[in-house]
């Protein structure tokens, strides 16, 4: 039963104090952890915008898609965990560089806080070699 399950991981991603997978591919179905941005320094007047925040999350996510054999093209599920729902317009501007209709489906919460302090981490599950792409699918409604 195990023989479809495989282990994606990037070396070049930041360790994680947490025991967790990057992501795990079981058949064509690969869910990926959320990692938010490390932040280096407790000074927040050098803590990175929400919007570079959310182009690190994204760009996080694409490099493990395409490791994992696929693209943020493939994204059928999209997680956002923000600590402030106040910046989801800019979050959605980042987005909408990185994704384009039919968005895939997603769930957005208002965490009290993230590790690393970061506002904002995303996780996701992109279907791998499907023969189509969310372009062609009938988006219900």
């Amino acid at each position: 039963m195990t023989n479809f399950l495989r282990h994606t991981f990037m070396p070049e991603a930041e360790a994680a104090n947490a025991l967790y997978s990057q992501a795990i591919q079981a058949d064509r179905l690969v869910f990926i952890s959320g990692q938010p941005l490390s932040i280096p320094t407790s000074d927040t007047s050098l803590k990175p915008s929400i919007e570079e925040q959310a182009a690190a999350v994204l760009e996080h996510l694409k490099a493990v898609s395409e490791e994992a054999g696929g693209s943020l093209k493939d994204m059928v599920q999209l997680n956002l965990y923000l600590t402030d729902m106040s910046q989801l317009n800019q979050v959605n501007q980042v987005i909408k560089r990185y994704f384009s209709q039919p968005y895939p489906c997603r769930t957005t919460l208002e965490v009290k806080g993230l590790e690393k302090e970061a506002d904002i981490a995303a996780d996701g599950i992109v279907i791998l070699n499907s023969g189509f792409s969310l372009e062609e699918l009938a988006v219900i409604t």
